[in-house]
């Protein structure tokens, strides 16, 4: 339940953000699939460039996961719509860190 609030937490605009970079770090030891869909609207909806980064980079830790696909597909997806160069750098490395782990 707690990490529910947590993942909800990042789409309230009165979180602070160093909550949001708390909650975004922690998802190195979880890389829960369940809530792949708040991390996917917070990092459509939020306008600040060094979160979107942490989470970009926090995508590629899902390089076993069954969802791993479908992370694959949103950043590329947000490279076609970001503008930030550092950003698109990041959503490609985080491509490669999951498709270099495929399974056959």
């Amino acid at each position: 339940e707690s990490r529910e609030k947590e993942y909800a937490a990042l789409l309230d605009p009165k979180t602070p953000a160093k909550a949001k970079r708390f909650t975004i770090s922690a998802l190195r030891n979880s890389c829960e699939a369940t809530h792949l869909d708040t991390l996917f609207k917070f990092f459509r909806e939020s306008d600040s460039e060094e979160l979107k980064l942490q989470l970009a980079e926090a995508f590629g830790w899902y390089r076993y996961s069954y969802k791993k696909s479908e992370i694959a597909d949103f950043c590329r997806e947000q490279i076609n719509v970001q503008t930030s160069p550092a950003l698109k750098r990041e959503l490609t490395k985080t491509i490669h860190r999951l498709e270099i782990h495929k399974t056959n």
